[in-house]
């Protein structure tokens, strides 16, 4: 519940940042924290 409710505070702080800059943001950072675990196994 506070997760959401600080989220929209950033989000209407920072309009920028919208929900499809979060999702791409959320997918590079898998993709590369992916590559890092792969690379070790």
């Amino acid at each position: 519940m506070d997760e959401s409710i600080g989220y929209s505070l950033f989000r209407d702080r920072y309009p920028l940042f919208d929900s499809s800059m979060v999702k791409k943001g959320i997918i590079f950072l898998g993709g590369v924290f992916y590559g890092k675990v792969r690379k070790t196994l």
